[in-house]
């Protein structure tokens, strides 16, 4: 009888053994994976940190600049996606140890090594999907920087000191400034070959709209006629001619007559109406710098 028994009790502690595996191995490798896995994506949110910065620290697009906001609305939206995937990273690494953790109650190597096997081939996907929206996350950032770069140089110039007779288009070279002007502009048509411009004229408040309207492009028109006749740049730089009169007015001006005009004085009035009266160079095809 008591053979039996130690017999029995033979089986079962070799039955206890056979079901409890050496997991120090598999233990290994997964921690060694585990400290794998957090420091690419400590690397991850590293990076996406600086991206962060950069996107945070770009100017917003100007108002009338449609195609910069709808990049921008990207950007932003590509950045916030971006931060989302770096951190469901966190999630899944916490996830695969809740699975490690249950293979190991198990008692099986097997179980232990598909959680390893399991887990890496996941981590891989993630990860290339991070890089990947890394990636594409720079190249919009890149893509809105030279959005607004080549925004920057199709900015209008204004000639302010370009003075005319009053209600004509001859131009009044008793003023230094007015020559001095031309010099300039002169010297910025020439700036580049591949500038092409759109030359806007604009008037002070004084006259109906639809005069100052025609008279500011009539002054425009004289000023791409000395330009090319006199000054020798090429007809081909010039893409439009126009006048919008006093509607775009650079400095405040009171209407002529009104108590404010009357107020200011008219030396003051007078200054005011000279900025006004001025001729606008739209680059639209700016140098290539």
């Amino acid at each position: 009888m008591k053979r039996t028994i130690s017999w029995v009790a033979g089986l079962c502690l070799v039955a206890l053994v056979g079901c409890s595996e050496d997991m120090g191995p598999v233990t290994a490798a997964w921690n060694q994976l585990v400290q794998t896995m957090t420091a690419k994506v400590d690397a991850f949110k590293s990076q996406y940190a600086s991206m962060q910065a950069a996107v945070k620290a770009l100017p917003a697009a100007a108002g009338a600049d449609d195609a910069g906001k709808a990049q921008k609305g990207k950007l932003d939206q590509a950045i916030a996606s971006h931060g989302q995937s770096v951190a469901a990273l966190d999630a899944f690494i916490s996830a695969s140890k809740s699975s490690f953790d249950e293979a190991v109650r198990t008692g099986k190597v097997a179980n232990g090594q598909k959680v390893i096997d399991d887990t890496k081939a996941r981590f891989e996907q993630l990860s290339t999907s991070v890089t990947t929206s890394s990636a594409t996350l720079t190249s919009l950032i890149a893509q809105y920087k030279k959005h607004l770069d080549d925004m920057s140089k199709l900015a209008d110039t204004d000639f302010t000191d370009l003075d005319f007779k009053p209600g004509t288009a001859q131009f009044l070279f008793d003023r230094p400034t007015s020559k001095a002007t031309l010099v300039k502009l002169v010297a910025y048509m020439k700036s580049c070959p591949e500038l092409v411009v759109d030359l806007v004229g604009h008037t002070s408040n004084e006259g109906s709209d639809a005069t100052n309207v025609a008279l500011s492009a009539a002054r425009a028109k004289a000023v791409k006629k000395y330009l090319v006749t006199k000054e020798g740049v090429e007809e081909k730089k010039f893409h439009e001619i126009s006048g919008v009169g006093a509607r775009q007015n650079v400095v405040s001006e009171p209407a002529p007559g009104s108590p404010e005009a009357k107020k200011m004085g008219a030396k003051q009035l007078e200054e005011v109406r000279r900025k006004n009266r001025r001729i606008t160079v739209h680059p639209v095809t700016p140098c290539q710098r």
